[in-house]
């Protein structure tokens, strides 16, 4: 459909960092993988970064309900990022390796969040080979549903 649309339309995707990396593995093509080939440079791969607080998931009994992130790890990447102001966007694609830097350009652990409570926990990641950028927010509350 987005094809379709005069030249200039924009389309926002929101779904978990896991759908919309650009690159997860050679084993496990994710839809951000595939917009990418579809899209080319048109696709922007954001992934979201939590600092502290809580989210919307889905309880044991299926109703969504807030669930608090696990806390940060020390050397994961929200303890870098939690260093800086308490929101803001950070461009990955033309990073110049610094000394200051260096971790960006490592994989870390990231939070993996799914829909569940159950999938609050830490992997190896690597931000600039899943995301173009990321969205960082130091202290998050969980999405209001409109009813």
């Amino acid at each position: 459909y987005h094809l379709s649309q005069p030249a200039g339309s924009k389309l926002l995707l929101w779904a978990n960092n896991h759908s919309v990396a650009k690159f997860l593995s050679p084993d496990e093509r994710s839809l951000g993988e595939w917009l990418r080939a579809t899209l080319g440079a048109g696709y922007l791969a954001l992934g979201v970064v939590l600092g502290q607080g809580s989210f919307a998931a889905r309880d044991a009994a299926g109703h969504w309900a807030p669930a608090p992130l696990a806390a940060v790890r020390p050397g994961a990447y929200e303890a870098w990022l939690r260093t800086g102001p308490p929101t803001f966007w950070l461009g990955l694609t033309k990073l110049e390796l610094t000394e200051d830097n260096a971790w960006l350009f490592q994989s870390q652990l990231l939070h993996d969040l799914g829909y569940a409570d159950a999938h609050n926990h830490f992997m190896l990641h690597s931000l600039r080979g899943e995301f173009d950028a990321v969205l960082f927010i130091r202290d998050s509350t969980p999405a209001q549903f409109l009813p």
